[in-house]
Protein backbone atom coordinates (compact mmCIF):
# COMPACT_ATOMS: atom_id res chain seq x y z
CA UNK A 1 0.00 0.00 0.00
CA UNK A 2 1.32 3.42 -0.96
CA UNK A 3 1.46 6.02 1.81
CA UNK A 4 1.22 9.73 1.08
CA UNK A 5 2.54 12.30 3.51
CA UNK A 6 2.57 16.10 3.21
CA UNK A 7 3.23 18.99 5.61
CA UNK A 8 2.20 22.62 5.12
CA UNK A 9 1.97 25.80 7.17
CA UNK A 10 -0.74 28.46 7.24
CA UNK A 11 -1.63 31.58 9.23
CA UNK A 12 -5.37 32.20 8.91
CA UNK A 13 -6.65 35.79 8.91
CA UNK A 14 -9.97 34.51 10.31
CA UNK A 15 -8.22 33.54 13.58
CA UNK A 16 -6.58 36.93 14.11
CA UNK A 17 -6.70 38.14 17.72
CA UNK A 18 -7.18 41.73 18.91
CA UNK A 19 -3.40 42.17 18.89
CA UNK A 20 -3.36 41.53 15.12
CA UNK A 21 -1.58 38.20 15.50
CA UNK A 22 -2.88 34.80 14.45
CA UNK A 23 -1.53 31.35 15.38
CA UNK A 24 0.65 29.58 12.84
CA UNK A 25 -0.88 26.21 12.03
CA UNK A 26 0.75 23.12 10.62
CA UNK A 27 -1.28 20.98 8.24
CA UNK A 28 -0.39 17.30 8.02
CA UNK A 29 -2.00 15.22 5.29
CA UNK A 30 -1.56 11.46 5.57
CA UNK A 31 -3.28 9.28 2.98
CA UNK A 32 -5.80 12.07 2.31
CA UNK A 33 -6.70 12.61 5.99
CA UNK A 34 -5.95 16.21 7.01
CA UNK A 35 -5.04 17.33 10.52
CA UNK A 36 -4.40 20.89 11.73
CA UNK A 37 -2.11 21.58 14.67
CA UNK A 38 -1.53 25.04 16.15
CA UNK A 39 2.11 25.88 16.74
CA UNK A 40 3.19 28.05 19.67
CA UNK A 41 4.19 30.86 17.30
CA UNK A 42 1.93 33.76 16.27
CA UNK A 43 2.34 36.11 13.30
CA UNK A 44 0.40 38.75 11.41
CA UNK A 45 -1.20 36.92 8.46
CA UNK A 46 -0.02 39.47 5.89
CA UNK A 47 3.54 39.38 7.25
CA UNK A 48 3.45 35.56 7.33
CA UNK A 49 2.57 35.41 3.65
CA UNK A 50 5.28 37.91 2.66
CA UNK A 51 7.98 36.16 4.69
CA UNK A 52 7.14 32.65 3.49
CA UNK A 53 7.02 33.72 -0.16
CA UNK A 54 10.30 35.64 0.10
CA UNK A 55 13.32 34.12 -1.62
CA UNK A 56 15.63 35.51 1.05
CA UNK A 57 16.26 33.48 4.21
CA UNK A 58 14.53 34.79 7.31
CA UNK A 59 13.84 33.75 10.90
CA UNK A 60 10.28 32.56 10.19
CA UNK A 61 11.39 30.29 7.34
CA UNK A 62 14.13 28.82 9.55
CA UNK A 63 11.58 28.14 12.31
CA UNK A 64 9.14 26.45 9.89
CA UNK A 65 11.95 24.39 8.35
CA UNK A 66 12.96 23.20 11.83
CA UNK A 67 9.39 22.09 12.60
CA UNK A 68 9.13 20.44 9.19
CA UNK A 69 12.40 18.55 9.75
CA UNK A 70 11.29 17.27 13.18
CA UNK A 71 7.95 15.97 11.90
CA UNK A 72 9.46 14.53 8.75
CA UNK A 73 12.14 12.76 10.76
CA UNK A 74 9.57 11.20 13.10
CA UNK A 75 7.43 10.06 10.18
CA UNK A 76 10.39 8.23 8.61
CA UNK A 77 10.98 6.23 11.81
CA UNK A 78 7.49 4.74 11.59
CA UNK A 79 7.53 1.04 10.55
CA UNK A 80 5.84 0.38 7.19
CA UNK A 81 3.35 -2.13 8.57
CA UNK A 82 1.74 0.34 10.98
CA UNK A 83 -0.73 3.00 9.82
CA UNK A 84 0.22 6.67 10.14
CA UNK A 85 -1.65 8.90 12.55
CA UNK A 86 -0.79 12.59 12.72
CA UNK A 87 -1.18 12.87 16.48
CA UNK A 88 1.19 9.94 17.07
CA UNK A 89 4.01 11.84 15.36
CA UNK A 90 4.36 14.12 18.38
Amino acid sequence: MRTTFNIGFVCRPSKTQKSGLAPVEMTIVINGARTYLSLPRKEQPSTFKKLTESKKPNELKEYLQGVYNKVSQKSKKKPNHQPYKAMRLF
